[in-house]
């Protein structure tokens, strides 16, 4: 979660998840950022 209202979407955190558990990613290189 974030503290607060985001003004500037250029300040939010990179998100990422694993894509192998999804099948969206082979499992040696799986982190799929968003």
């Amino acid at each position: 979660t974030l503290p607060g209202p985001v003004t500037d979407p250029s300040k939010l955190p990179k998100w990422n998840f694993d894509g192998s558990s999804t099948g969206q990613a082979p499992g040696d290189d799986s982190e799929v950022i968003i």
